[in-house]
């Protein structure tokens, strides 16, 4: 036993020395040039995964349930902090005592110290002194009617409401894969399993504008896919609809296509969404993006744009069944022509997967979907009638652009 014990410590030591070092050598990089890092989500992305490979090998078995309610606190307090309002009444430039920012918001000075306590000392909040708090470079951010602000509401609201529910749902359906659109983790823990999660979205507008306004949160970035072969073929025919953005949102994909090539004619893309999605986005569209054709799209029935160039599908299929996705890409693959490209943009799970994916994955069984392997996302393009072209990886994440063709 004391063999193997001292063995378990030699290898723990050497994976804490190669991290050391790895931290080092960015630390040095950064130091001697502070442009290289950029602070991309990639390279953010990058330091979490080594703080939590150091986290992984020095914790305590106790550690494994309390490293849990820190995370707990703080989303809690943040949750409460945006419906009284607390963060716009913190000063922008300076302090305010305890006590003058509880007789702002009409609360008790002990309640806004304590719980103001637990984000000072998480690092969300700043304290200044014994009894005056100040913003953090974060905590702005949280202000009432801001994407990160509705970021933390449908997370504490939905996401945790589904995670609570999730051990009477498995009483009741038993321990099998949530997969279809109907009896999901997410309607279940609403009070009404038999609608879809959009259904069930929708019967609340402002948690519908909320979650909207959530998706705002994620880079609109485009990754390391080239576009510029659209503006190439764009030449070859002078009214072929050369992308289309399907579940496209706001059209934030768009925009940033179109910004990464900047002659590419605004007018041949199309944002397709549910009717409700594309008429607000149609409405709030600006600069260029008003050129923009928006088409109200039903994912599990016929696509309504034929031959497009370019159908662009992402952070959809995520939020659905195996059954459903395949359904859905078939619906696509009957639209295209012969020459027509599919590019999906998803998470492509590792094997072990990252934790970020794993979290991303348990959070997706509560819409019924599911985070995938390249293993699984070969099984339902082809299925589909569909063959993968090609995988380009984001540096290192998980994210990945996967161009398809037909069969």
């Amino acid at each position: 036993m004391a063999q193997a014990t001292s063995a378990e410590d030699t290898a723990m030591a050497a994976k804490l020395e190669s991290l050391i070092q790895k931290l080092a050598e960015t630390t040095e990089s950064i130091r001697n040039n502070p442009a290289s890092f950029n602070a991309s989500t990639e390279q953010y992305a990058r330091l979490g995964e080594a703080f939590e490979v150091f986290r992984k090998e020095t914790r305590q078995p106790t550690d494994v349930v309390l490293d849990l309610l820190p995370h707990l606190a703080e989303l809690t307090v943040v949750r409460l902090f945006i419906k009284w309002k607390v963060f716009e009444n913190i000063p922008t430039d300076g302090e305010i005592s305890f006590k003058d920012l509880a007789s702002k918001l009409g609360a008790e000075t002990n309640l806004i110290t304590r719980f103001g306590s637990v984000l000072v000392a998480s690092g969300l909040l700043k304290q200044v002194g014994s009894d005056c708090v100040s913003h953090s470079p974060m905590s702005p951010l949280f202000t009432s009617g801001s994407p990160m602000s509705a970021l933390a509401q449908r997370t504490f609201d939905d996401d945790l409401r589904s995670l609570l529910a999730m051990p009477d749902y498995f009483e009741r359906y038993g321990l099998k894969e949530p997969a279809g659109r109907y009896h999901t983790v997410y309607s279940f823990s609403a009070g009404d399993p038999e609608l879809t999660v959009w259904e069930q979205m929708n019967k609340d507008k402002t948690r519908m504008a909320d979650f909207m306004t959530t998706m705002t949160v994620w880079d609109e970035g485009i990754g390391t896919y080239d576009f510029s072969w659209l503006l190439l073929e764009a030449n070859t025919s002078k009214d072929r609809v050369l992308l289309v953005d399907v579940g496209g949102g706001r059209g934030q994909a768009v925009r940033a296509i179109c910004q990464a090539v900047p002659d590419l004619p605004v007018n041949r893309c199309v944002v397709e969404d549910r009717a409700e999605v594309v008429e607000e986005a149609r409405v709030s569209a600006e600069g260029e993006l008003k050129e923009a054709q928006f088409v109200a799209l039903d994912f599990h029935k016929e696509q309504p744009v034929k031959g497009a160039l370019l159908y662009y599908l992402r952070h959809c299929l995520h939020d659905y069944g195996d059954e459903d996705s395949v359904g859905m890409l078939q619906q696509i693959r009957d639209a295209m022509a012969a020459d027509s490209r599919l590019l999906i943009v998803e998470q492509v799970l590792s094997n072990p997967p990252s934790m970020i994916g794993s979290i991303s994955d348990l959070f997706m069984s509560s819409l019924g979907g599911k985070e995938r392997t390249l293993e699984c996302f070969q099984s339902i393009t082809s299925r589909a009638g569909l063959k993968i072209k090609e995988v380009y990886r984001s540096g290192g994440l998980d994210d990945c652009v996967i161009e398809c063709v037909q069969v």
